[in-house]
């Protein structure tokens, strides 16, 4: 997924960006390849690598899932933005297996509620 930023909101947006990505992420440049569109150049994208203190590696679907049904942060519960995104890749027409599963497991189990404060 890419989005096109108006030069006039880019330091509003990167801002923000790079609070919400401060955690696991790091910008990077590069060329974007796009089907029906060819190479975009000059695209900046946030990327986990390996090095990063909070890469995990490797885990299962079940692993994954039930790290993302227990988990919120700032933006909100991390089984909502998994919803969100299935939504969007399913009105572009994008089929993300890797996505889909995860999905489908989350369906299965309960969510989680954060307790309240106090309890």
């Amino acid at each position: 997924m890419a989005y096109q930023v108006d030069a006039d909101e880019a330091d509003e947006i990167l801002t923000a960006l790079d609070h919400r990505e401060r955690t696991g992420y790091e910008r990077v440049r590069t060329t974007l390849h796009v089907r029906d569109v060819g190479p975009i150049k000059d695209v900046l994208l946030y990327i986990a690598s390996s090095e990063n203190q909070n890469y995990i590696g490797p885990e299962s679907h079940e692993a994954t899932a039930a790290v993302i049904r227990d988990a919120h942060g700032e933006s909100g519960a991390n089984r909502e933005y998994l919803q969100k995104l299935a939504q969007g890749l399913s009105e572009m027409q994008v089929q993300d297996p890797h996505i889909l599963e995860l999905v489908a497991l989350l369906a299965l189990t309960p969510e989680v509620v954060p307790p309240t404060r106090g309890s």
